[in-house]
């Protein structure tokens, strides 16, 4: 666990933020991105920390299998999500993870987020059942 906040720390200290809209100006696909590791697993498929190799930015790629999609009738979720993200994305709010880029291939959607260390609110509430105020 300690290897990984220090992996974390490491990509958060080389981090920039800057705006959906200069993200947009490049066509992205898989090959554009090198997967670092897992951050966690969903019936859907995984999240990876990934590093998009032209700028070096660290991202939170979701790589959902279309085949799973299918079998368990989700690909309304998937496209009500990715809908929901880039709306989302419109609104520029600390607390708001962004959509930059969604794409796919024969096999797989991605969805290309922000990467923010320190996991989702869910998880944190499971783990410590409430939050201090």
């Amino acid at each position: 666990m300690a290897a990984t906040e220090a992996r974390a720390q490491q990509i958060d200290d080389h981090s920039v933020n800057y705006t959906t809209r200069d993200m947009q100006k490049r066509k992205m696909n898989f090959e554009d991105f090198e997967l670092c590791y897992v951050l966690g697993r969903g019936s859907m498929g995984k999240v990876f920390l990934a590093r998009d190799r032209e700028t070096r930015h660290h991202y939170a790629v979701k790589c959902i299998a279309k085949h799973r999609l299918i079998e368990q009738q989700e690909l309304y979720h998937a496209r009500s999500e990715r809908d929901i993200l880039a709306t989302l994305s419109r609104v520029h709010h600390p607390f708001l993870i962004r959509l930059l880029y969604s794409f796919q291939n024969e096999d797989q959607l991605f969805l290309v987020l922000d990467y923010h260390r320190g996991g989702d609110i869910a998880s944190e509430l499971t783990r410590l059942h409430h939050f201090d105020e």
